[in-house]
């Protein structure tokens, strides 16, 4: 279906019809993100971020990529050329996974009404999954923020053609070595503290692309900052949150996932709004707050756990210490 998608948005005549075929697009092409909890479920426990983070550098790598070819496609031989080349792709992929892929019985076997409605329930009752999910929205936001925006920056500012911007935005590519690595501390157990640093990081990330926002080599050096730090607590959030539920770790994910890419639309959105008012500065210093937000969030986090932490160990000792009378 993504492939008969992208072929449809290839050929629309006029841009009402483009529209349409672009949200089938849309909707088809989160097969993507299903892989990650097929993935996450075949892994073996010890290495489940391990698996997870090297699943998530292939997805996170072919969309820093996608930034690079499209521009460079586009450029050759027009816009259309990008989707009649997605389009191929997919299809080779499909049947590709459909020979390759082992086949999975569910645990369960409720019907998907019923299994929409549990979604209501998760969200609910896993504070974790709610925490993960907000501050991965807080994340892309960001992330989306800035490479909305940078184009524009790129052309008005610094007058790049579109085939430099594309070798521009080659610099995010580097990123995707943050997801193994972000793996790898999951399963270590240093989610928590590194979850502290990626935000940190990205915060230091937009303020750099904001003070160094005339000269090309800061603005890439903000993207090479800014990519790891998005990658990795999007791993880091995925190895927590697949451990919660293992029976329902696609609907874990549909709930995560959703909640990242609404946070995307809407950084996007402001991006778009504030670019135009206050130039690059307003999205830079979007980004920046957008950041020490879920900075903020993870101390909140990280105080009530060790207020909890001390609270059962207290409770420990009294228990002990009145049972040895």
């Amino acid at each position: 279906m993504t492939a008969v998608a992208a072929g449809l948005a290839a050929i629309a005549p006029h841009l009402s019809i483009f529209l349409v075929f672009s949200v089938l697009l849309g909707f088809t092409s989160v097969v993507a993100q299903i892989v990650v909890p097929f993935a996450a479920h075949l892994a073996p426990e010890a290495k489940r971020g391990r698996f997870v983070g090297q699943v998530m550098s292939g997805l996170l790598l072919g969309i820093m990529l996608a930034r690079t070819v499209s521009s460079l496609l586009a450029d050759l031989w027009g816009w259309r050329s990008v989707y009649v080349v997605s389009a191929v792709l997919m299809l080779i992929m499909a049947v590709v996974l459909a020979t390759a892929l082992p086949k999975r019985k569910p645990d369960h076997t409720d019907g998907y009404r019923s299994l929409m409605v549990s979604i209501g329930h998760l969200i609910r009752t896993e504070p974790a999954l709610r925490r993960r999910a907000a501050l991965q929205a807080l994340m892309f936001a960001t992330f989306s923020a800035f490479w909305t925006s940078i184009a524009y920056e790129l052309i008005n500012e610094h007058h790049l053609s579109q085939t430099q911007i594309a070798i521009f935005a080659l610099v995010g590519a580097a990123g995707a070595a943050a997801a193994p690595v972000a793996g790898r501390l999951g399963d270590r157990g240093l989610g928590r503290p590194a979850t502290g640093v990626v935000f940190a990081l990205a915060a230091v990330a937009m303020a750099v692309a904001g003070l160094g926002s005339y000269n090309l080599v800061v603005l890439a050096i903000a993207g090479i900052l800014l990519d790891p730090a998005v990658q990795g607590n999007l791993v880091l959030s995925q190895q927590e949150i697949y451990q919660l539920r293992p029976d329902a770790r696609s609907r874990i994910n549909t709930v995560f996932i959703g909640s990242v890419f609404v946070g995307g639309a809407v950084g996007s959105a402001l991006s778009g709004l504030l670019y135009d008012h206050a130039g690059w500065a307003g999205v830079t210093t979007l980004g920046v707050a957008l950041s020490i937000i879920g900075f903020g969030l993870w101390c909140g986090s990280e105080l009530r756990r060790r207020r909890a932490a001390t609270h059962v160990a207290l409770s420990r000792s009294i228990t002990e210490t009145t049972t040895g009378r």
